[in-house]
Parts: C-alpha cells; sequence; structure tokens
C-alpha cells in the first residue's frame, strides 16, 4: 500500500513549479487507478472508485465527493479512459439497430452448430444447487459498485444478489420473498417427519400442530 494521496490545487493562482507538481500527482494517481482496474475482472461506477481507494489507505470517507469530482475530470479531460468506471444501465440507450452481420452465411451457421454443440449440454441443469440445502440465502446491497464488487462469488455459489438502492422497488422485494416463500414450500415436501410425529413443515413455518 502506498501514500499517495488525492492530488490538490492550492488555493489561488498556482507557481509553474506547483502546477509541475500536480500534474506529476495527477498522473501518478491516474496509474494507480489504471494498475488496480487491470487486475480486476468487473467494472465499477465512480462511487466504486471511491470504496476501492478508501479501503487501499489512499483517501478518507470524507474525500469521497472530492474523489468523484476528480476521477469525473480525469475522464473528460482524456487523463483517464472513459470506460474506467462501468456505465450506469438505468441511462443505457435501447432501441438501437444492430451492427449488420458481415459473416457469411455459412459461417454464421455453423457458428450456430458448435454453440450447440459445445456451450448447450454445460448449460443443462436438471437440478437445482439449493435443492436438498437446509438453507437459503440472497445478498441485497445498496449500490450497484457493491453488486458488481460481489457479483462473482455470489454467482459461484449460485447466491442470488440484489441492489436495492435507495427507494427500492417494492417489485424487488415482493419477488425475493416469493423465492424464499417457494424455498420454504419445497423443504415442507422433501424435509423428513420429525420423531414426535408433526410435519416438517409446522417446524419451518413455526406452526404449532393441533
Amino acid at each position: 500500500m502506498t501514500d499517495l494521496l488525492l492530488p490538490r490545487r492550492a488555493r489561488g493562482r498556482p507557481s509553474p513549479d506547483a502546477e509541475a507538481a500536480y500534474r506529476d500527482q495527477r498522473q501518478a494517481f491516474c496509474a494507480l487507478i489504471q494498475e488496480i482496474r487491470s487486475t480486476m475482472d468487473f467494472a465499477v461506477g465512480v462511487r466504486g472508485w471511491c470504496y476501492i481507494l478508501e479501503g487501499r489507505g489512499h483517501i478518507t470517507k470524507g474525500e469521497f465527493d472530492a474523489c468523484e469530482n476528480f476521477i469525473t475530470d480525469c475522464r473528460k479531460t482524456g487523463d483517464l479512459p472513459l470506460d474506467i468506471c462501468a456505465e450506469d444501465d438505468s441511462r443505457g440507450t435501447i432501441g438501437l439497430q444492430r451492427e449488420p452481420d458481415e459473416s457469411d452465411p455459412r459461417d454464421h451457421a455453423q457458428g450456430w452448430v458448435n454453440y450447440l454443440r459445445n456451450d448447450v449440454p454445460s448449460s443443462y441443469t436438471p437440478f437445482g444447487f439449493w435443492d436438498g440445502q437446509k438453507v437459503y440465502c440472497e445478498v441485497a446491497v445498496e449500490k450497484l459498485d457493491l453488486r458488481n464488487l460481489f457479483e462473482s462469488v455470489c454467482a459461484e455459489f449460485r447466491v442470488g444478489i440484489t441492489n436495492l438502492k435507495g427507494w427500492s422497488d417494492i417489485n424487488a422485494r415482493a419477488a425475493m420473498m416469493d423465492r424464499f416463500a417457494g424455498r420454504a414450500r419445497l423443504r415442507a415436501v422433501d424435509v423428513q417427519r420429525p420423531r414426535s410425529g408433526r410435519p416438517a413443515y409446522q417446524r419451518i413455518h413455526g406452526e404449532e400442530s393441533r
């Protein structure tokens, strides 16, 4: 971990030496961000970069706003590439025509054949990962960057992850509750009767036998 701090210009008109020092710090900071990005297999937004830099000790929580402005300015000036930050899916453009397919028709057809032979069999899942498990869990986060951060590890263990940012959509919460209720019903069907003779679903749902 380095002690690199967020570059800042002093108040007033900077001297040539001060401006040169600032430019050096700016380039070093941008180089650090690109170095970190090269080790990541996912993209984060500008706020996500603040969390990453805070975790490495380069900025503090109180510098988040200044860091966001700094990264945004570097993207505008070309010091950082535009795609250093993930695109906000909610602001994406839809309805655009696809680029024309210039491949040979036979090559195009062969690509589908290869897909059916090589990829489709591995995507066949005759049973669910959570079938027969004693527990079921999902993850909820409050920021898109956190969802992207944990996406790969959640995918490895088949754990659903939802971004409930801001005023979360009631549909998202209802869908999550439906999934949990569905898993509870499956367990009620599959779990054997306990020794007491009461149906297993009564334990799962907290019901008492009559």
